[in-house]
């Protein structure tokens, strides 16, 4: 067993030994490992983030790391999460892209799993619209905390560029971002990944980009994904995601059933009168401040049939 510290580039280079399928790791003495010892990287400091190059900071402790035989399951032991994020590292730094796009998609989850397991994020979704992109439009991978995203990744073969326009394309700045200076954005090619702050008004910052072929630059890869766990360790023990129901599903409150869009909010009453008289409310307050009011949009503020009523702004718990 060894140790693998996320050092300089100097240690990378400085490193003549294999570790996982022959790949060259940057490796201090060798430690015991296996037996759960369960690998955790601490958050964030928030004068980190105001680096530039945030991402490359080393860390305070070395990942663990195993050898294995080969690729095989027999090889892990699924009790040690050291086992388990030292496979994932090593499918990222053997991973050859395959045949088309499922090719690049294998090798590339490969390394979004690092920060999914270290930040103990939910879920990940591929492909699916969700409320963080704008209506009809669908991210290639989202990564969420308690059904907020928090990380949005858009890959391409071979244009960076078609990727960066997606990631700009796409964004929706959620209510429940007001506490966040930034959330992630990842863009990635067959030969290159980049790494963005997307902020509220919809303007991106490059904050790291490097080639995918090198082992030296895919290990530089891994460290930054290890370091946007710890920035998302931050903003979840800051309190900086505020929760909130899923968007686009009905939720049954009492009498009511609540549906959140991203334009507006959705009451759908069960009674008729109560409708009614919720209705007659709202138009006789239309101009109170500090109160809900009716959304005027393409939809409009009603559909009588379904006694449902549409308001703005979207709240938040």
């Amino acid at each position: 067993s060894t140790s693998v510290n996320i050092g300089t580039q100097a240690d990378i280079d400085s490193y003549a030994g294999p570790c996982a399928n022959g790949h060259h790791f940057a490796v201090q003495a060798p430690v015991p490992v296996g037996g759960g010892i369960n690998f955790v990287v601490p958050a964030f400091e928030a004068d980190f983030l105001l680096n530039e190059d945030f991402l490359l900071t080393p860390l305070p402790s070395p990942v663990p790391m195993r050898h294995f035989t080969g690729h095989h399951a027999e090889d892990m032991d699924m009790n040690s999460s050291d086992d388990i994020i030292t496979r994932t590292i090593a499918e990222w730094m053997d991973g050859d892209i395959g045949d088309g796009d499922e090719g690049i998609i294998h090798r590339n989850d490969a390394l979004f799993k690092v920060y999914h397991r270290l930040a103990r994020l939910g879920t990940y979704s591929r492909n699916k619209h969700e409320d963080s992109t704008v209506a009809t439009t669908r991210s290639d991978r989202t990564d969420k905390y308690e059904g907020i995203t928090l990380v949005k990744i858009e890959e391409e073969a071979d244009s960076l560029q078609g990727a960066i326009d997606d990631l700009i394309r796409k964004a929706n700045w959620l209510p429940h971002y007001a506490r966040l200076p930034f959330i992630f954005g990842i863009a990635v090619t067959s030969q290159v990944l980049e790494v963005f702050k997307l902020h509220a008004d919809n303007s991106i910052l490059r904050i790291f980009s490097s080639g995918l072929t090198a082992p030296t630059d895919r290990w530089l890869c891994v460290r930054a994904m290890i370091n946007i766990a710890r920035t998302l360790k931050f903003f979840i023990e800051q309190k900086l995601v505020i929760k909130s129901l899923r968007f686009d599903v009905w939720h049954e409150k009492n009498s009511k059933r609540i549906r959140l869009d991203v334009k507006f909010v959705e009451v759908e009453f069960k009674d008729s009168c109560v409708f009614g008289r919720m209705k007659a409310f709202y138009i006789a307050t239309e101009g109170v401040h500090n109160l809900e009011h009716l959304y005027i949009g393409e939809l409009g503020p009603f559909t009588e049939e379904k006694r449902r009523i549409r308001l703005v702004p979207v709240g938040v718990e």
